[in-house]
């Protein structure tokens, strides 16, 4: 009878620790599929703002050749400046 008593414990205590497996694969599951798609929501927006800023250094870098050139180009109005300055100060020079 003694052995009766006890292969009736340990299968109450078999379907308890399975029902509570189940339980717990379901709390899982469920956990799984919350992250997962903030996951997925958020590997989203890290693409679009990849994106975006790809687009921003593109046109930072064209402003940035363009300044280059006016740099160049301003540059190069001083020294044409500073040799009309050079040349009326030796035509100022000579009278």
């Amino acid at each position: 009878r003694g052995i009766l008593v006890q292969k009736n414990y340990i299968e109450t205590h078999k379907s308890e620790n399975m029902s509570t497996s189940n339980s717990l694969q379901a709390q899982l599951n469920d956990i799984k599929r919350y992250f997962g798609a903030d996951l997925q929501r958020m590997e989203e927006e890290f693409k679009v703002q990849v994106n975006l800023q790809k687009t921003e250094n593109v046109r930072l870098q064209q402003q940035l050749t363009t300044l280059k050139g006016e740099k160049t180009s301003i540059h190069q109005q001083v020294i044409a400046l500073q040799r009309r300055i050079e040349e009326i100060e030796e035509e100022i020079g000579h009278e």
